[in-house]
Formats: C-alpha cells, sequence, structure tokens
C-alpha cells in the first residue's frame, strides 16, 4: 500500500509523479530527532497535567544534547509562549497527538493511505472542536494548504459531527501567531477532488 503523509502533500501537489517516484526510490518523510520535535514533546508533557513547571523541566532536560544555544533559547520562548496562549483561549482539550486516516473512496482503498497528526483537539464552550496543528515556521497562507480543509472533514467524520461544528487551527512558532478557520462543504469537495486528482497523475 502506498501511503502519503498530511504534511507532504504540498510536495504532491508541485510534482505528484516526482513525489511517487522519490518514495518509490525508498526516501520519504521520516521524522528525526529535532529541537521542535523535542519541544512539541514538552508541550504534550504540560497537557498531561497542565502543569508549566514540568513542561519546561521535561523541555530542558530533552535539549541538553543540542548545540545550538539560541535554537534552545527560542524553544524555550516558544514553550512560555504556547503556554500562555492556551491559558488566555481557556478551551476544555480531549485529545493530544492524535493520528488520523483520511476517508477516501471506495476505488483507493486498497491502494493508498493518507495519515497524519493532530496536534491538539478542543471542545468550544458552544459545542463545537477546534482541532489544532502546531508548525514550526511562520503561517503564510496556510489556509491554501490542501491538508487543512481534508483534516477538518476527516475529523469530522471521526467524531461524528457535520463539518460545520469543526473548526482548524494553527499554532506556527516562527512568528507566534495563532490562527483558526473553518472551512466550507464547498471547500471540502474542491479538496477531496484535487486528492483524487493528484492520485490520478501518480498512476493510482
Amino acid at each position: 500500500m502506498f501511503k502519503i503523509s498530511l504534511t507532504e502533500l504540498e510536495e504532491v501537489r508541485r510534482d505528484p509523479v516526482a513525489y511517487k517516484k522519490k518514495r518509490e526510490g525508498g526516501t520519504g518523510f521520516y521524522p528525526s530527532k529535532s529541537v521542535f520535535q523535542t519541544l512539541k514533546r514538552a508541550i504534550y508533557e504540560y497537557h498531561k497535567n497542565t502543569d508549566a513547571l514540568a513542561a519546561m523541566n521535561y523541555l530542558e532536560d530533552g535539549l541538553e544534547s543540542f548545540k545550538s544555544r539560541a535554537s534552545c533559547e527560542k524553544a524555550v520562548g516558544d514553550l512560555q509562549w504556547y503556554i500562555i496562549e492556551y491559558q488566555k483561549l481557556g478551551w476544555a482539550t480531549f485529545l493530544k497527538k492524535h493520528n488520523i486516516s483520511i476517508p477516501l473512496s471506495t476505488q483507493y482503498l486498497d491502494s493508498l493511505k493518507v495519515t497524519g497528526e493532530i496536534s491538539r483537539i478542543d471542545m468550544h464552550p458552544n459545542g463545537t472542536y477546534a482541532v489544532w496543528l502546531f508548525n514550526k515556521g511562520s503561517a503564510g497562507n496556510w489556509q491554501n494548504e490542501l491538508r487543512m480543509p481534508i483534516i477538518q472533514n476527516a475529523v469530522g467524520v471521526e467524531l461524528g459531527a457535520p463539518p460545520e461544528q469543526i473548526h482548524v487551527g494553527i499554532y506556527t512558532f516562527e512568528d507566534h501567531a495563532v490562527n483558526i478557520h473553518n472551512f466550507t462543504n464547498s471547500d471540502i469537495k474542491r479538496a477531496h477532488l484535487e486528492l483524487e486528482d493528484l492520485f490520478r497523475k501518480m498512476g493510482f
């Protein structure tokens, strides 16, 4: 079965044939140990008991193996910023570091799998849901990324909630920004049609 990571969909978009050739050549998405991965693990540690001190201790211990002091100091500031933003929001978190698999048309079920990790899912006080992703870079044109409406739909299917009750948000750690959006049913349909078009261009 050919597997695609949600984080690689923009690469697939740029050149689906080259992407398939690269993957079939044995190269692909393999997350390595990094300062940002260490920061994310510290954030998940924070969400165990919403204990800022425990999270900071976890982060500082994890950063000891990295040589760049500037990167490590930024990670400490990033964690402090994240905790402040999370507390300011005040929404209840019920899932973190959650893996999802994208629902595909029957014709692709035996040949393709598109999966990814959701950083956090919150319950909004009004009964809707907020799906959050953590991004190392800046916000850029994040709403135009193919994965975003696809994630909104997939989480809605998993939770048994209509798309209008799911919002997709992103924490961007380069520019310390928090953004959230609700994609329409038309946005979701267009995204899935484009995804299937990319599958066809890859020869599936």
